[in-house]
């Protein structure tokens, strides 16, 4: 499985998540054993909702495309 983003990519993630900044921002980030990646920096709140969606969307479509 693949999930991409703006700044990166990684390979079998074990989790997606967002973080806040200091600034009011946010950083979306993906992680497995080996690596953690940032996906998106510097998101507004509202952008961090339409991010997760594609990502989840992004990680439906593989699974969906594995089980055929």
């Amino acid at each position: 499985m693949i999930v991409s983003g703006a700044r990166g990519i990684l390979f079998n993630p074990d989790t997606v998540y967002a973080i806040d900044n200091s600034d009011g921002t946010y950083d979306i980030l993906a992680e497995n054993k080996e690596n953690l990646i940032i996906l998106y920096e510097n998101v507004s709140k509202t952008c961090v909702e339409n991010i997760m969606k594609r990502i989840t969307f992004q990680i439906e479509c593989q699974v969906f495309k594995n089980e055929d």
